[in-house]
């Protein structure tokens, strides 16, 4: 099996560890919509990794917004056809989250903490 780090590395061990799970999303007519660990870690000098933080963070902010105006039916925000995505992205990352090192356990804890965010809702599987 692929380590955690590779993992966050490597698009390839990616796919392998997710089973397939690491696809764009129905809705979606580019596979670059996806967030794989590449483009999750960064490159020194790349903001590509901040990029991600911030998105997924915002859309944390917007998830726990509308579960507390509805309190916790729903999330408005997101569109529906998308909360599949989301179940299967919550499903990856924690694993790989809670596979890393310790030592990465510390460069990804946001990660860990998105995943744990999107966990408060009950995002159906399709």
């Amino acid at each position: 099996p692929a380590s955690s780090k590779k993992v966050l590395a490597d698009p390839a061990a990616q796919v392998d560890l997710a089973k397939g799970l690491d696809v764009a999303g129905s809705a979606s007519s580019k596979s670059e919509s996806r967030v794989g660990g590449l483009e999750l870690g960064g490159r020194p000098g790349d903001d590509t990794g901040t990029f991600w933080r911030e998105t997924l963070e915002l859309m944390c902010d917007l998830v726990e917004e509308d579960l507390e105006k509805s309190g916790g039916r729903g999330v408005q925000r997101i569109p529906r056809i998308d909360h599949g995505r989301i179940h299967y992205f919550v499903a990856f990352w924690g694993k790989v989250v809670e596979d890393l090192d310790r030592a990465d356990q510390q460069e990804f804890s946001w990660m860990k903490k998105v995943v744990h965010r999107l966990s408060a809702y009950n995002w159906p599987s399709q």
